[in-house]
């Protein structure tokens, strides 16, 4: 697979490749994907930080960028199905993929890339990929993994992290499981996980792990892992961060700056990931002070802090879905094989959505502020009686009859 000298130069990695293929990649095939880093002193800083997972998207009119980037990088391809989300995929010999023909209709495409296909590569050259996928079309990040490894004579950062959490000393979450060896979850030897996934979680997720075991190439307590998993919003601020600590040019995080708050740009992307692992969560000693600001913060984890202060990063507040994002997923997620039952069976979309329902029961205490906005629209578009709840709230701001306006009313919820 011959790629032109144009992404070499895109890269500034010329030199580092050879005949189309990357250098890293055909030492890899002679060798172990994971290395052990080398046994430094000191915290955080003198240790290794480095990026294990990437998911990202980006306008479908970068496929093409980004196929001769990904082929560069990891060999031959071969096309194959896609998934839930993209009806088509493409998989790359180092293990990469590229998706694309997303079902949702958007033109984008997806490329995922997995630990043990970054670590084919060396440090600086998964980096320098990451800012040739931006560069490529890439821009959006998904799911960003980046680790901190500590290695020594004795290491004992699970054991640490789980006497903090038995004694009530973890800030950042309450979501923690342990596990000490014997389970699927547990890899190999004694490993935890922090915070929580989903819609439901800050958008952090961590596992600390002996890495020495599940790589078989140290004994126990001679190499540990710290790894945050970021998603969603959180992932495109780390992200950004990453990018903006190497380019001054790169995109600055909007979100953030609108709602007042200030990110530390470290001076290398090592020290930016070090310090975006390292800030995730935080352990400050039990001292009767309610804000975790003012407890003192626990000396064993001060210790592997070194000199760098942590950033934490955190997602916007949910806000009350809206009639409009509610109509969204249904068209979406729902009507599509409501529509499809129709046509099979020769009903209408009513019949089908009437056949399904005749068991739902109104559970939900508190209503939410889509249905008080379709209501609102109801009364506005047919000229009918309110219930009692929105006729009270019409009332109270002026607002009675025909003349309700459902944005002013949403306000109310």
């Amino acid at each position: 697979m011959v790629h032109s000298g144009s992404v070499l130069a895109w890269l500034g990695l010329g030199d580092r490749f050879v005949a189309g293929k990357c250098v890293a990649l055909e030492r890899a095939e002679h060798a172990p994907a994971e290395h052990a880093p080398p046994i430094l002193k000191g915290g955080v800083k003198s240790q290794t930080a480095d990026v294990d997972w990437f998911t990202g998207t980006g306008s479908e009119s970068a496929c093409e960028e980004v196929d001769r980037l990904l082929g560069l990088c990891f060999g031959d391809s071969e096309d194959g199905h896609g998934d839930r989300w993209y009806a088509d995929r493409r998989h790359y010999e180092g293990g990469a993929d590229l998706f694309t023909s997303c079902r949702a209709g958007r033109s984008e495409c997806l490329v995922r890339l997995n630990g043990s296909t970054l670590g084919s590569l060396e440090p600086f050259e998964r980096f320098e990929l990451l800012k040739g996928l931006y560069r490529a079309g890439i821009s959006k990040c998904t799911r960003i993994d980046l680790c901190v490894d500590f290695r020594g004579e004795h290491v004992d950062l699970v054991d640490r992290m789980k006497a903090s959490r038995d004694a009530g000393e973890v800030v950042g979450t309450r979501k923690f499981e342990y596990k000490d060896g014997g389970g699927a979850r547990s890899r190999d030897g004694k490993c935890l996980w922090l915070g929580r996934r989903g819609k439901n979680g800050s958008g952090r997720y961590g596992r600390c792990y002996d890495k020495g075991l599940e790589t078989k190439t140290l004994p126990e307590n001679k190499w540990h892992r710290l790894e945050i998993e970021f998603s969603g919003e959180v992932a495109r601020s780390a992200f950004a961060l990453l990018l903006q600590s190497e380019d001054p040019t790169a995109p600055r995080m909007m979100e953030w700056q609108e709602r007042g708050e200030v990110c530390e740009i470290k001076d290398t992307w090592q020290d930016q990931a070090a310090a975006l692992v390292m800030g995730a969560f935080d352990f400050r000693e039990v001292s009767g002070s309610r804000e975790y600001k003012r407890r003192p913060r626990c000396a064993w984890w001060s210790a592997f802090l070194g000199d760098i202060e942590g950033v934490r990063l955190k997602a916007a507040r949910r806000v009350a879905a809206s009639l409009q994002s509610t109509k969204k997923w249904l068209n979406h997620c729902v009507f599509p094989t409501l529509s499809a039952m129709a046509r099979r069976t020769g009903q209408s979309l009513a019949d089908v959505v009437c056949d399904l329902a005749d068991d739902v029961s109104d559970v939900k205490k508190v209503l939410r502020a889509s249905v008080f906005q379709y209501e609102c629209q109801y009364v506005a578009q047919k000229g009918v009686s309110v219930g009692e709840e929105v006729e009270r709230a019409c009332k109270s701001v002026g607002l009675v009859g025909g003349g309700v306006s459902s944005g002013r009313l949403f306000d109310l919820w």
